[in-house]
């Protein structure tokens, strides 16, 4: 999967996860779920297309959102080549409970994706960052997104580089039509070799 970074591959696997958080609660079960998978009874109900696509705006204003390295701001100790990341997601609810789903994912890390910051995200108007901090040994930010029903997302990361190896976490919340949602995104990765 090339051209997508680690970070946007996890917050996909948020959106899937809160669709199908989406579907616990209003009862529509896509097909890759048995019946009776995740329900949650609840007299609160959406409209399927436009909350799917309420969501799959806002996450893709998160994707497009991120970090381009700044003059001064130090090369990330990131070797090129392909690499291998796991990440797992967390997600909380008043209204329901979810299992973590885990995900593994590779994709080619060339040498002028890190030195131009797009192995990580590009920078994007509708997102705002604090407490930005890119360093050999890791980056740190906030970074919070408005949502197309008025909401908001809001992630703190912390990923550390080490060569061939990275590790981090991501704690997001999200004010959505299903309440107040918390999220914890743990991740790994590893260089596997040459692209």
């Amino acid at each position: 999967m090339t051209g997508k970074s680690r970070l946007s591959r996890i917050l996909m696997q948020f959106a899937t996860c809160l669709t199908t958080a989406r579907t616990a609660v209003t009862g529509n079960r896509p097909s890759i779920l048995p019946a009776g998978a995740y329900r949650v009874d609840t007299d609160q109900k959406q409209t399927p297309t436009e909350y799917d696509m309420k969501l799959k705006i806002a996450l893709t204003l998160a994707l497009s959102a991120g970090i381009s390295l700044q003059a001064g701001a130090e090369t990330p100790n990131v070797n090129p080549g392909m690499w291998e990341t796991t990440s797992t997601v967390s997600i909380e609810s008043a209204q329901f409970s979810m299992p973590p789903r885990t995900d593994t994912t590779s994709e080619c890390v060339t040498a002028e994706k890190i030195a131009e910051g797009q192995a990580f995200l590009d920078e994007n108007e509708d997102c705002t960052f604090s407490n930005k901090e890119i360093r050999a040994d890791g980056m740190d930010y906030s970074m919070t997104c408005a949502s197309p029903d008025g909401g908001s997302i809001t992630m703190n990361a912390s990923i550390k580089f080490n060569g061939d190896e990275m590790s981090g976490a991501v704690d997001g919340a999200m004010d959505s039509p299903m309440g107040a949602m918390s999220m914890k995104v743990e991740m790994s990765g590893r260089r596997t070799g040459d692209c």
